[in-house]
């Protein structure tokens, strides 16, 4: 059992997300696999904030480029998939704090 005071208690969640994200692209380029991209990394960040920076930020760049290139579909998924996890975790933020 870790005390919450240990500062890397998020550090394994964090990275479990982001590493299965790539697994989940790793099988798959088609549309679901970006959407479960965009979802993992999302919950990513939910466990610890620097996943914005870490994860979700570079692959953003990469793929706003490659929707300024032609390939719009994998950026429109993977923003989903981040919309997906951030509102319904946001909702529930949010009702618990009412």
């Amino acid at each position: 059992v870790l005390h919450e005071a240990y500062h890397g208690f998020w550090e394994a969640p964090h990275v479990l997300f982001g590493l299965l994200a790539v697994l989940a692209l790793k099988r798959s380029q088609k549309a679901g696999a970006w959407f479960a991209a965009g979802a993992l990394l999302m919950a990513s960040a939910m466990f610890k904030p620097q996943g914005l920076i870490h994860f979700v930020g570079p692959l953003g760049v990469f793929l706003a480029v490659q929707w300024w290139r032609g390939a719009r579909a994998p950026f429109a998924f993977w923003l989903a998939g981040l919309v997906a996890v951030g509102r319904r975790l946001g909702a529930s933020w949010g009702s618990d704090m009412g």
